[in-house]
């Protein structure tokens, strides 16, 4: 809600780890937004870019 995002809790999908994010792509359009944190496993993001999705890096707090 900081950035300016106006999304409800029905546009977010929470899952743990990459690959079962990436399984979920029948979920996924392309075109669809995919954030991720930053550092993240450098292949997923080529693997989401082949599926032509938009990415958004969040940064990893320590």
């Amino acid at each position: 809600m900081e950035y300016g995002c106006n999304i409800n809790a029905d546009d977010i999908l929470i899952t743990n780890g990459c690959i079962e994010a990436v399984s979920l792509r029948a979920t996924l359009t392309p075109g669809d937004v995919v954030a991720v944190e930053s550092p993240c496993y450098f292949v997923l993001l080529q693997m989401l870019h082949n599926l032509n999705l938009r990415v958004i890096k969040v940064e990893a707090v320590p």
